[in-house]
């Protein structure tokens, strides 16, 4: 487990409702883009889109909305 003072690598995490579902999602204060996975979201939910985001590696991430 990775520790920085008195916190712990579990402190990422935020429980998160989505729609019925109860879900972890990690916390990144750093990032430019929040994105879930296509089973946690509704069809309805999602608007067109453009945007187009890399992974850590620099590959392309599927966007769908």
């Amino acid at each position: 487990m990775c520790t920085s003072g008195s916190r712990n690598a579990t402190n990422a995490y935020l429980k998160v409702t989505i729609g019925d579902r109860v879900v972890d999602c990690l916390i990144d204060s750093g990032a430019e883009k929040s994105i879930f996975p296509v089973q946690y979201v509704q069809k309805s939910w999602l608007q067109e889109t453009d945007e187009s985001i890399q992974d850590v590696n620099g590959r392309e991430v599927p966007v769908i909305g």
